[in-house]
């Protein structure tokens, strides 16, 4: 095949050779090039060629008169390198740039062409030899080469390199050239993935077919949803390898035809002719149930086609689930390992040991516990120890949604299926927890019409969206815990019996913190570790955590610390407790080791610091600022405590307004007792 031959008017040598190797790599070392410029010696005339080029008009008017023939001219359109757009990116928003070239006018066709491409989140301004002021504050100098010019500035320098040819200079020399069709397509394949375009999105890129036709071609054929493309005439312009497929419908249908010829072959089909947008739209065809989307194609208020596209039910639900199952790093997962339950205490332990037995078994674990006393800790910590571990681990509390909300959330719904129902439908809980564990929190509080719908999921490993007539399988562990007795609310008839049988495979009791007060300790040691501080624990405070029940176990425990830290700097003791806590009877008990009730501790040290700073601790002084440290009591019993500590000879009881002074014996048992 005879080589074309292209005239290159650039402005040096240097240029002309770059523009050269590029035109030979993009062509395939096709072209026959020659290059001129008006600074040679002895300019040759221009008597015979297919094409010139030229980089800016001061090089075609100073050329002009040494063009001798009739071939057509066309400017080079240049833009930057997809790595030159890349390392742009990466300067910092909101400052100011220079964009240097050799001359005016390329400076400003470069900053031109990097706004062109989106990259508005800086200043730019253009900078050429000769030019005398540059604004200040300049950040960023872009250059195509570190040029002897450069202003010596504190300015970091990028260097992008040389522009190439924007493709749709590449186009219009393929069209000026009348490069066969073939060749044509793949020079365009290879050359658009690796220069930026101006275009945004796929309704730009339906005004060149060359270009949808060339990409698509190869990109299309690797979606699994099948796609065909239509222009303004609902002429097929392209069809996927899915789409034969899906339809069972032989390739030459498809081809030069329209969508109205296939519909009338095909009459379930008929929903492609539709002249609106349609959004995940199911419909039968084939006796198989299909998803279609259909998107209109316009640009500057002119219609240039549609995009069809068409999937299978069961393959969306497939990629759903897919999709949910890797949303395990975006927040279902737990964080929780056995060595997050802090405890040494024996029953606690032995808790921990059987649930790692049974972690990687398949059968569901029912948790039962008081409130607070960490149910989903050892849920979390079973998924992490099982191989489901990678897995999505998903949790919802059962008895925080009204039996409508629960249901859908679990089961997931289609669109349409009551008022208020997303388009296009939800995915439910058990779908998201494929492959994983679901934790159902106070099972017990489950409505008895969904106990059945759970009893068959546990049964059969399959669900059924609200609304929807699917059959949808799933491999999810269920976890379930609760605080109540559900072998009474079996025989009460508000659990169902069958249901418990399935959820009762293993069951394990979680102890109360009031059984294990032992591990208090630990657990306080480790909330202050966690929170990045140290405190003495004051005995007062020992003897109301070894006293109190804990009704809202661990769970509380760390509440009560949390107020106790923010509230105050000192160390932990009984007056900085909430004051809910603050009450007689968790505190108003015998310390053997000193033989006086606690109250009686609390009366000296309030005793104490009024002697010390020399205020008045006369019976009814010191009875308001006891109620007002610790809990209400009257003046009377204050006066029955002060007598007995007297009676020991803790204090001395004055008369007048010298009121009480502690002694130093009572002195010394707050000091050695660390009170």
């Amino acid at each position: 095949m005879k080589k074309r031959k292209i005239s290159l008017l650039t402005i040096d040598e240097k240029i002309a050779n770059f523009f050269i190797n590029e035109l030979n790599n993009i062509f395939n070392n096709m072209l026959e090039i020659d290059y001129y410029n008006p600074r040679f010696h002895q300019t040759p005339y221009i008597y015979e060629t297919d094409l010139i080029l030229y980089t800016d008009p001061s090089i075609l008017i100073a050329m002009m008169s040494y063009i001798k023939c009739n071939a057509p001219i066309l400017m080079m359109k240049r833009t930057i390198s997809k790595v030159a757009l890349d390392k742009i990116k990466k300067i910092p928003p909101n400052t100011k740039c220079l964009v240097a070239n050799i001359n005016s006018f390329m400076a400003n066709e470069t900053l031109a062409t990097i706004y062109q491409l989106g990259m508005d989140h800086v200043s730019l301004h253009p900078f050429y030899k000769g030019l005398k002021t540059i604004p200040d504050d300049i950040d960023y100098i872009i250059a195509h080469e570190p040029y002897e010019f450069l202003p010596n500035i504190n300015a970091e320098v990028i260097i992008i390199g040389n522009r190439v040819f924007d493709i749709s200079t590449v186009l219009d020399i393929i069209a000026l050239l009348n490069i066969d069709s073939l060749t044509s397509e793949n020079i365009i394949m290879e050359y658009s993935f690796k220069v930026p375009t101006f275009w945004q999105g796929i309704k730009y890129t339906l005004e060149n077919k060359k270009i949808l036709s060339s990409q698509w071609n190869i990109l299309l054929n690797e979606l699994s949803i099948g796609v065909i493309v239509a222009d303004e005439n609902n002429k097929i312009t392209l069809a996927n390898s899915q789409v034969y497929h899906i339809l069972g419908i032989q390739k030459n249908i498809f081809e030069n035809t329209c969508i109205s010829q296939v519909a009338e072959k095909y009459p379930q089909l008929k929903i492609i002719l539709s002249e609106d947008e349609i959004d995940n739209d199911l419909f039968i065809y084939k006796n198989q149930k299909l998803i279609l989307t259909l998107k209109k194609v316009t640009f500057n208020n002119s219609y240039h086609g549609k995009i069809i596209l068409i999937s299978t039910y069961n393959n969306v639900i497939k990629v759903q689930q897919k999709i949910h199952q890797k949303i395990i790093g975006k927040g279902y997962f737990s964080k929780y390992t056995f060595s997050s339950i802090i405890g040494e205490n024996e029953s606690l332990l032995e808790c921990k040991q059987l649930c790692k037995k049974v972690a990687d078994s398949n059968p569901t674990i029912l948790l039962i516990g008081e409130s607070g006393t960490g149910k989903e800790l050892f849920a979390g910590s079973i998924h992490n120890y099982s191989s489901r571990k990678k897995e999505p681990f998903v949790a919802i509390n059962c008895a925080t949604l009204p039996e409508s909300l629960l249901e859908s959330e679990l089961f997931g719904y289609e669109e349409g299926s009551f008022t208020g129902a997303k388009k296009g439908g939800k995915i439910g809980l058990f779908e998201i927890a494929d492959k994983g564990t679901l934790f159902l929190d106070e099972i017990g509080e489950i409505p008895l019409r969904l106990q059945a719908r759970l009893l068959r999921v546990l049964q059969e490993k399959e669900i059924m969206r609200v609304g929807g007539d699917s059959i949808i399988k799933v491999d999810t562990r269920i976890i379930a815990a609760t605080n109540k007795n559900l072998l009474k609310m079996v025989e009460d008839g508000t659990f169902r019996k069958d249901l418990f049988f399935r959820l009762n495979v293993f069951q394990f009791d979680i102890p109360s913190l009031r059984e294990r007060v032992d591990d208090i300790p630990l657990l306080i040691e480790y909330f202050m570790c966690h929170h990045g501080t140290k405190r003495i624990i004051h005995k007062d405070f020992k003897i109301f955590y070894k006293n109190y029940s804990w009704p809202g176990n661990v769970r509380e425990l760390f509440n009560v610390l949390e107020y106790m830290l923010k509230i105050s700097d000192k160390d932990l003791s009984f007056n900085l407790l909430p004051r809910y806590l603050k009450k007689q009877e968790y505190i108003d008990k015998k310390i053997p080791s000193i033989g006086l009730k606690l109250s009686h501790i609390f009366l000296l040290k309030i005793l104490e610091l009024r002697n010390a700073h020399e205020i008045n601790a006369g019976r009814r002084s010191l009875c308001k600022e006891y109620c007002k440290s610790y809990y209400k009591v009257s003046e009377l019993e204050i006066r029955t405590k002060l007598d007995e500590l007297a009676n020991e000879e803790y204090l001395v009881v004055n008369k007048g307004l010298k009121g009480c002074q502690i002694t130093q014996k009572g002195i010394n048992l707050l000091k050695e007792n660390h009170l």
